[in-house]
């Protein structure tokens, strides 16, 4: 009827209800003083097929609903739950026996066996707590599929583009089916990620692929998808991007003549980007976004003399108008690390913000290494690249010293002092 586990404070515990009846919780200390708690599980509402039931009734003013029912179905099949409403958003329904626990939003289709037992939670967000609101669930049964179409993003592309493809079965309101694919030249196209009703295919060679798309039950469907070279960028070349093309997407490929560490990034940015670097092979390199609010973004990356490198740029929001440039630069190696602070004087518990900056303005990046000469005085908190927090947590002196991988030092002398006393 009940199951449950003691929580972490040792003082309560959770239980879940599991079956209809009663049951007893007993708790006892370790001197043997004991409480019960008596708990009467009834059942909840069956609903039927094709039945709506109410989750929330009109002029029920709160902020978020929710509701539980049973469904038992008659036949072998494939069944779709769905919440809907007025005035309701964030529409939830959960479903589980004891052979499965799935969540989804807003519907959801499951293939259930006659007389299976299946207990489903339906939940929504109310939109404005003034107004009226109303919120039902309903259960169909869905035909078996008999078409398959594909409706895929693109049809043409470049290397490093990401083709999302709809699968749909038909006709409308027929159940899904689990599908293979088939690529015709693997080294054009690769399958990434996908569910029942989409596939992920990334570009990873110029040429023409076919995919073929299979159901469980023969149905299949194909497409072809040519992808090309993108355009060369050259050192130092700015080159504009504009979301009135490909949605701000652009590919270029990099071909270095010196072995060395680059830089490709963007600059004059109506909107914010980001960039990608990948080797011949397509293979991700590095991504980046220069952590500052100019919509920029800087990616370092070590190069070979004469091998291809594919640079990627997209803006954040495909929807988002206007032009970007990027660009390719040979990054230096630096010469000078400094501090924000080069001394600082404090009290125990209070933090300390340090934020280190690499010099020349083109030198390459490298990892920085926070040290305190004394942790009894002063701790690193938090840190990440170029910045770290420090907090002070006893009286005396402590120096903290940042490092580059190429040895570069920068210091900060701290003074703790004890508090004022009360």
């Amino acid at each position: 009827v009940l199951s449950g586990f003691d929580d972490d404070s040792g003082k309560g515990c959770s239980i879940s209800f599991v079956n209809v009846g009663t049951a007893t919780i007993t708790a006892t200390t370790d001197s043997g003083l004991t409480a019960t708690c008596t708990v009467k599980v009834e059942d909840v509402p069956e609903i039927t097929l094709g039945e709506t039931a109410l989750i929330l009734g009109e002029n029920n003013y709160y902020s978020s609903v929710d509701n539980y029912f049973k469904f038992i179905p008659e036949e072998d099949g494939t069944y779709r739950f769905t919440v809907s409403g007025e005035n309701i958003f964030d529409e939830n329904v959960y479903l589980w026996n004891d052979e499965f626990s799935v969540e989804a939003y807003s519907s959801y289709s499951l293939d259930l066996t006659a007389g299976q037992t299946c207990y489903v939670k339906a939940y929504a967000d109310v939109d404005d707590i003034s107004a009226e609101s109303s919120a039902v669930i309903t259960v169909e049964k869905l035909q078996a599929p008999t078409s398959l179409t594909l409706n895929p993003e693109k049809t043409t592309g470049i290397i490093s583009d990401e083709i999302t493809v709809d699968v749909v079965f038909g006709p409308e309101g027929s159940a899904t089916e689990d599908f293979d694919w088939e690529i015709s030249d693997e080294n054009v196209l690769e399958a990434v990620s996908g569910d029942d009703t989409f596939v992920n295919f990334f570009a990873i060679g110029a040429g023409e692929a076919t995919v073929t798309i299979t159901s469980e039950s023969g149905l299949t469907a194909s497409y072809t998808i040519t992808i090309a070279e993108p355009t060369e960028i050259s050192l130092d070349e700015g080159k504009e991007i504009s979301t009135d093309n490909n949605s701000g997407v652009q590919v270029f490929k990099f071909i270095p003549e010196e072995d060395g560490i680059y830089g490709f990034y963007s600059f004059d940015n109506d909107f914010d980007t980001y960039g990608y670097v990948y080797d011949s092979d397509v293979c991700e390199i590095n991504r980046n976004d220069d952590g500052e609010e100019n919509n920029n973004f800087l990616v370092q990356f070590e190069a070979v003399a004469g091998e291809v490198y594919y640079l990627r740029a997209r803006p954040y929001d495909k929807e988002e108008e206007g032009t970007c440039y990027v660009s390719v630069k040979k990054l230096v190696e630096p010469t000078i690390l400094r501090l924000s602070k080069m001394a600082y004087s404090g009290i125990v518990l209070d933090e300390l913000e340090l934020y280190a900056t690499i010099s020349p303005e083109n030198a390459y990046e490298e990892e920085i290494i926070w040290r305190s000469s004394n942790e009894n005085v002063a701790q690193i908190d938090y840190y990440e690249e170029t910045y770290a927090r420090i907090k002070l947590i006893g009286r005396g002196n402590a120096i903290m010293t940042a490092t580059t991988e190429g040895g570069l030092k920068a210091t900060c002398t701290i003074i703790s002092a004890e508090p004022e006393e009360i």
